[in-house]
């Protein structure tokens, strides 16, 4: 049938943009602190990029496997996007405000990509600062990151209104409603962990969990402790 006959080359190729998405978000992360990519070691770094690809959320991308591809993609833009935003050029801040749109426009979910990045960005500069970076310049660039990110989302916004493209994207909730809605989410959120999909036996998703958890944990113990960046990271 047209949805069962993928090319097996079509999830590689996606498990490929997920690895740059992950290398991406490292160096995001480690943009302003004294964390970098030597310190963290070969064994360490490549157990980081392979947990963000095997991690359960990322995994869920491959259930509807024809549109993979919108799916990965939107994570790499979500990630190109804060690698843009907390760059010192003004050009690639302006820059990275459009790339939040075009991250909008091919999977919606995957502004929280950004954000996330965008706070442990902030995390990993405040608390690994790096040597001469001071915190107010690590703030205004976390905040005017953050600001270019909404607006370059309000645009979105506006233009699925002006364009009358059907979308999801202007759905609401009152004030009242906000704080269950946000629980109900991260619930959600969390429930990815061990909620299995309907064609993943359950025993298979928490196998997945337990080897996530061990590779995290293989991560830390081999990091030592002179380095408790390798920790944060994970």
């Amino acid at each position: 049938t047209l949805y069962t006959d993928i090319p097996v080359l079509l999830p590689m190729l996606c498990v490929a943009v997920l690895l740059a998405s992950a290398w991406i978000s490292v160096l995001v992360i480690t943009a302003d602190s004294r964390i970098s990519l030597n310190s963290l070691g070969t064994v360490p770094l490549a157990l980081t990029l392979s947990s963000l690809i095997v991690f359960p959320v990322s995994l869920a991308y491959f259930y509807y496997t024809w549109m993979t591809p919108l799916f990965t993609a939107g994570v790499l833009l979500g990630a190109v996007s804060a690698m843009l935003l907390v760059s010192p050029s003004v050009a690639a801040k302006g820059a990275g405000a459009f790339v939040t749109i075009l991250t909008l426009a091919t999977y919606q979910p995957s502004v929280s990509v950004i954000f996330t990045l965008l706070a442990l960005y902030l995390a990993g500069a405040v608390v690994f600062p790096k040597e001469g970076r001071s915190l107010f310049v690590v703030l205004v660039t976390f905040l005017v990151a953050s600001s270019l990110g909404i607006v370059g989302t309000a645009l979105y916004a506006l233009s699925t209104v002006l364009t009358g493209a059907e979308s999801h994207a202007l759905e609401t909730n009152s004030i009242a409603e906000m704080p269950a809605r946000m629980l109900a989410v991260i619930t959600a959120a969390f429930r990815h962990l061990w909620v299995s999909q309907p064609d993943l036996p359950v025993w298979l998703k928490q196998a997945n969990l337990i080897v996530l958890i061990g590779m995290l944990g293989i991560a830390v113990v081999s990091s030592g402790t002179r380095n408790p960046v390798r920790i944060f990271l994970f």
